[in-house]
């Protein structure tokens, strides 16, 4: 009994030996991992993954060097130490015809911005200057010259323009206009539409071609309204001064109009 006893004990010592020296390797090597992801990430924010290239994407308004100018971005600095979500800002903000703007880091050394640019909807007449805005009433720029071939906007008093900024007004009809520059370029689009006016929410309305003047009434139910004006549109290949009458959403009422008649119509909304 005495043997069986002394034999057991050392089983179990040798048992823990093993059990603490398995422990040790354990604790040896999970230390020497931390060690080795903590160079790693130190090197890689200090000496490694410096930009040394850049490459632009979708870009035509905007040169390439303007685009890196704007991002604020230099070569040699680390790629994991900067905040692409203030970049993006950044550019954005310096440069209002970009639309969206990615970045993406292309290991070991180049910096990737995509980025997606919008096109003037619209433009505004205001103290001497023309103020170029996109469908979702984004302020792109503004100019001395009157721009050609774009819809003018009329009947809004704006509370503040400047470019990179959205076009605001204190009565809130800006909510209304971006509903009804939405729903045109949906579906018409902005090739022909010569101006919108939007002086009275419940009675808004717009200039096909020069010639024909789409009347919608309220702002409810612009997508049917706008395209009932489509399909009329489509049908009626005359080059007459006209009027469409959209303004109930389920029907359109369509009458020609001499253009002195159509002209003062036009003065008068």
């Amino acid at each position: 009994m005495e043997n069986l006893s002394e034999n057991s004990a050392l089983a179990r010592y040798y048992k823990n030996k093993k059990r603490r020296k398995k422990r040790k390797k354990l604790i040896f090597y999970t230390l020497l991992t931390v060690f080795m992801v903590l160079i790693i990430t130190v090197l890689s924010l200090t000496v490694f993954f410096n930009i040394n290239q850049f490459t632009v994407e979708g870009n035509s308004h905007y040169s390439a060097d303007e685009i890196i100018t704007a991002s604020g971005l230099e070569k040699g600095q680390n790629m994991f130490r900067l905040n692409k979500f203030d970049v993006i800002d950044r550019i954005k903000q310096t440069l209002p015809y970009l639309s969206d703007v990615t970045i993406n880091r292309n290991l070991p050394s180049t910096m990737v911005i995509t980025v997606s640019e919008t096109t003037p909807f619209c433009y505004l007449a205001w103290e001497g200057y023309f103020y170029l805005i996109d469908k979702d009433l984004k302020i792109l720029e503004a100019s001395e010259q009157q721009p050609e071939n774009l819809a003018q906007l009329e009947g809004i008093t704006p509370a503040a323009l400047q470019p990179g900024q959205y076009l605001t007004d204190a009565d809130g009809i800006d909510k209304i206009l971006s509903k009804l520059t939405a729903s045109i370029n949906d579906n018409i689009g902005a090739e022909k539409i010569t101006s919108i006016t939007v002086s009275d929410i419940y009675d808004l309305s717009f200039v096909y071609d020069g010639r024909v003047t789409v009347l919608l009434g309220g702002s409810e139910r612009l997508d049917e309204k706008l395209k009932l004006t489509k399909y009329v549109l489509d049908e009626n290949e005359s080059k007459e001064h006209a009027q469409i009458d959209v303004s109930s959403g389920t029907k359109a009422y369509y009458r020609a109009v001499q253009a002195e008649e159509n002209e003062q119509a036009e003065e008068n909304e």
